[in-house]
């Protein structure tokens, strides 16, 4: 019952001599999406662990799920007074600097649609939530290949992002550093450059 199920569903199908199975192409396009995370993660995580120990901050893989930024990977800083999302975990796009640098090198279609989709909520009083003030933004993005989370998302936390791209140049996920802005704005421009290079090298 469950091989005429998954056969239905086009997961499977039988073999020439009819007494076997075998997966379609269907379900390796399935099981392909999750590989390549794995693979992501696999690849990211020595970049993730040189880049804590030189900063001692919380270091982030995210990526875009349903117009939110879900966090695929986190590795957490020392510090007692840290900022750490958990692998999961979810965050609008517009007010964080991993859904921003995601963002910015989506199709302006794309772009378009999940702002259509997602209001932009005012998490704190920096939170950008005027449309056109967003895209202008996401331009600077662009030009920077870096994006910044001031404060935006929660109040005295500060978020520097950049973009990964796929082998095609598709954006697919984004790779940040998160600390107390107390700690971070002293070291931003130091950030900026390895966060930049980690997430090229990736």
């Amino acid at each position: 019952r469950i091989l005429y199920s998954l056969g239905e569903l086009g997961y499977i199908e039988k073999c020439a001599a009819g007494s076997c199975y075998r997966l379609t192409r269907k379900f390796h396009d399935l099981a392909g999406q999750g590989v390549a995370f794995r693979y992501l993660q696999a690849i990211s995580k020595p970049l993730m662990q040189n880049l804590l120990i030189r900063y001692a901050e919380t270091v982030n893989l995210g990526s875009l799920d349903g117009g939110q930024v879900a966090y695929v990977d986190v590795v957490q800083s020392p510090s007692a007074l840290r900022i750490a999302a958990l692998p999961g975990d979810r965050n609008p796009v517009h007010s964080t600097a991993l859904g921003k640098a995601i963002l910015a090198f989506l199709p302006e279609s794309r772009t378009r649609a999940i702002l259509g989709e997602n209001p932009l909520l005012r998490k704190t009083p920096k939170t950008i939530t005027q449309r056109t003030h967003l895209l202008e933004h996401l331009s600077a993005v662009r030009d920077q290949r870096v994006a910044l989370d001031m404060e935006e998302n929660v109040t005295g936390v500060t978020c520097v992002a950049a973009p990964i791209f796929d082998n095609t140049g598709r954006v697919i996920a984004a790779f940040s550093i998160s600390g107390p802005a107390s700690r971070m704005n002293a070291k931003l421009n130091a950030i900026k450059i390895d966060v930049r290079a980690a997430a090229s090298t990736i």
